[in-house]
């Protein structure tokens, strides 16, 4: 596992890191939709993106420093932002963690959801299933998880 905490999420070098490579975002994928789309990125050299967020993401990036600080206070455990972690066993695997413990032992998947979404998720007192591959596939690339 290669961590590089040298990488700020959404930023160029972020962008560029994650080229053609399956990320927490793209882990649901079916193959059929995914393998177009990393071909297509491979035969490829990166280009500059354009920065696109839309409101539901600017939501996640404005309240993910909270979350992150509310976690570690009830967790008492200490949370290093990340921009990426490259699998050692598959150069195509990575993920960029919200948060990683300084062991490595330990990260954090920050979702800030709509009001309706965060309900569902608290009554229902599970992790919604549109979440499940993002989490497993933490623990793919991360062999120290």
């Amino acid at each position: 596992m290669i961590t590089r905490y040298d990488i700020e999420q959404r930023t160029e070098p972020w962008f560029e890191v994650k080229h053609a490579k399956i990320g927490g975002t793209r882990s649901g994928a079916s193959i059929k939709t995914l393998l177009p789309e990393i071909v297509a990125e491979l035969t490829e050299p990166y280009y500059e993106t354009d920065g696109f967020t839309n409101s539901a993401m600017q939501r996640g990036i404005d309240l993910e420093p909270l979350a992150r600080e509310t976690l570690e206070a009830e967790l008492f455990i200490q949370f290093k932002e990340c921009g990426w972690i490259q699998s050692d066993e598959n150069d195509l695997l990575g993920i960029s963690p919200d948060g990683i413990s300084e062991c490595e032992t330990m990260q954090c998947e920050i979702k800030c959801p709509s009001a309706k979404k965060h309900m569902e998720q608290v009554l229902s007192k599970d992790i919604l299933p549109e979440y499940i591959d993002q989490l497993i596939h933490a623990f793919v690339v991360n062999d120290k998880l």
